[in-house]
């Protein structure tokens, strides 16, 4: 069973992932993806490094309703953590179409998703879907197609 080393901001965990010869699970969870490339990179040949992104996130049919539905919840997961509730701006601030949280359209996830590609050239996408009844199941599928272009 292969082995995945989480990697959450710090260049230490990153390069022990490689050191160890493990794979790379990037915990994605604020800002945007490029702000985690340098730890992809660090110190691996990206021929060797197997990379995996985990991600925060929420699907509905449009953006718009992603995030009025997913806000609350997000909030209230974040006021365990930060002192205060967040506002709603500041929740499309930080899930919007260029951050590294999955709340979307499937469109806009596949999106995210197949960008966040481009700079990992990971293998695995883990999203942590913490209510029920999103459709999820239209995002694999169509992020499969595309990469196999």
């Amino acid at each position: 069973m292969p082995i995945w080393v989480g990697v959450g901001g710090t260049p230490q965990s990153a390069i022990n992932a490689g050191r160890l010869g493990l794979g790379m699970n990037l915990a994605l969870l604020g800002g945007t993806p490029d702000r985690a490339k340098p730890l992809a990179d660090m110190g691996h040949h990206p021929s060797v490094l197997r990379v995996a992104v985990s991600s925060h996130g929420y699907i509905s049919e449009t953006s718009q309703q992603a995030q009025k539905e997913f806000y609350p919840y997000y909030s209230s997961y974040l006021g365990q953590f930060l002192k205060g509730k967040m506002s709603q701006a500041e929740f499309e601030r930080i899930s919007g179409p260029e951050t590294v949280l999955a709340v979307g359209s499937p469109e806009q996830v596949i999106e995210k998703i197949l960008h966040q590609h481009e700079l990992f050239r990971h293998e695995r996408f883990m999203i942590q879907l913490d209510i029920g009844g999103m459709p999820y199941s239209k995002v694999a599928p169509l992020v499969r197609r595309e990469l196999s272009r």
